[in-house]
């Protein structure tokens, strides 16, 4: 999706650029005038809806160990998985990977579950700047052979 984006973003650029040449057979230009507010507009965030595996939420008085300590042991299990303790109060939150679809994230949920029997799947919405897909896959399918191995 990014590349699409980047691709339309170019034609746009190039089609700019074509109109400014003059046209041989009328001897004509075009000119674009760009509205001078257009650059004041807030710039909107390019995300896409993914999903991520919540592995751990609680608000106990042991809470902000037990976080930290499933996700040593994620990243002990899938270390190329990235994975992340948050605090919104009062709760410590886990969550793992990033997945563009629902069918990913189950498939990969099917294997984490083994290891932490409440894991769930969460809709999210992520930058496309930070969403490496086919990274974050490769990194899925190495980490399921070694423990194979």
């Amino acid at each position: 999706m990014f590349a699409y984006l980047q691709t339309n973003a170019q034609e746009y650029v190039n089609i700019l650029k074509e109109l400014e040449v003059p046209d041989t057979t009328y001897n004509s230009t075009v000119t674009v005038n760009n509205n001078v507010n257009i650059n004041l507009m807030p710039k909107k965030d390019n995300v896409v809806d993914a999903y991520r595996i919540r592995l751990y939420f609680n608000n106990n008085q042991n809470s902000r160990s037990e976080a930290y300590s499933i996700k040593n042991k994620f990243n002990s299990l899938y270390p190329s998985i990235p994975a992340n303790v948050e605090y919104k109060a009062p709760n410590f939150i886990v969550t793992a990977g990033y997945f563009l679809t629902h069918i990913e994230a189950t498939v990969f949920l099917s294997n984490v579950e083994r290891d932490f029997i409440n894991a769930f799947i969460i809709p999210i919405k992520v930058p496309i700047s930070t969403f490496k897909h086919d990274v974050i896959v490769n990194n899925i399918n190495q980490d399921e052979e070694k423990k194979e191995n």
